[in-house]
């Protein structure tokens, strides 16, 4: 495998603290967000891996916070909701983007 070109602080590398959180059902979220853990670490995040259940932290700590959830016929995984709980109020104040992963 190529190696990847360090991501500058914008694009989630060199010292960025992240939170990866995500919920599942089936196990399937759990791997896209152990992939995109990787890729940032390779990059030079500093990545918090966890089930969006267990995050107890506030997003404060986080430069940036990715949630991860399926979507099942049109709701989130509800499981999803406890990542963002954390982190309510220092989400109003980040740009926030969400990823879904959804059966095919």
């Amino acid at each position: 495998m190529a190696s990847r070109p360090a991501l500058s602080r914008a694009e989630g590398g060199s010292g960025l603290n992240v939170l990866v959180a995500y919920a599942t059902k089936h196990g399937s979220t759990r791997q896209v967000a152990e992939a995109v853990t990787e890729v940032m670490q390779e990059r030079g995040a500093q990545v918090t891996l966890r089930p969006a259940r267990a995050v107890r932290e506030s997003a404060a700590r986080f430069d940036l916070v990715v949630l991860g959830a399926p979507l099942n016929s049109g709701r989130w995984h509800r499981d999803a909701g406890y990542g963002w709980r954390a982190g309510r109020t220092r989400a109003r104040q980040m740009t926030t983007r969400r990823c879904r992963t959804a059966r095919m």
